[in-house]
């Protein structure tokens, strides 16, 4: 049982459906098996799968990842926002604010901070990941990220 993040795309217009699974085979043989029996949820997939058939489309792993839900819903809102608007996925993770947001210019502005947030953690996160197979300790690990915070939130103030 491996989990992470995945991604079915459609040959025929690109576009993808992303997602993420504590159990990726589990969660690609039942999304096929709705799709076959024209009961998928996303009916954007859904009508796209029925039009062009099953042989156009695939099921891609992205990444293999732990099974934390905040690194999962992290990196699945990573994906989704490269992939742009080539996508299926009705919501975004991350895409909701509490308030009403009145300007343009302000909603351009919160979009921006949400995926230079997101796009800090994961490199944060990668950095990490590559520094634990290093021979540092774990001081000179804790300065690097430290480091790395710091200089990701001075580029973040010149957004």
């Amino acid at each position: 049982m491996q989990s992470g993040i995945y991604k079915i795309i459609c040959l025929k217009n690109n576009k993808a459906y992303i997602g993420q699974s504590e159990n990726i085979s589990q969660r690609q043989n039942s999304h096929f098996s709705h799709l076959r029996c024209n009961t998928h949820t996303n009916k954007l997939l859904q009508s796209d799968y029925n039009e062009y058939g099953g042989e156009n489309f695939v099921f891609e792993v992205i990444e293999y990842c732990e099974s934390i839900s905040e690194i999962m819903n992290e990196k699945e809102t990573f994906y989704i926002r490269l992939q742009k608007d080539l996508i299926y996925n009705h919501k975004k993770k991350g895409d909701y604010t509490s308030r009403k947001i009145n300007t343009i210019a302000e909603k351009n502005k919160i979009e921006k901070e949400k995926l230079f947030n997101i796009e800090r953690q994961y490199l944060i996160y990668l950095i990490a990941s590559l520094l634990m197979n290093s021979k540092l300790s774990n001081k000179e690990l804790s300065i690097i990220i430290e480091n790395t915070e710091k200089d990701m939130n001075n580029l973040k103030n010149l957004l």
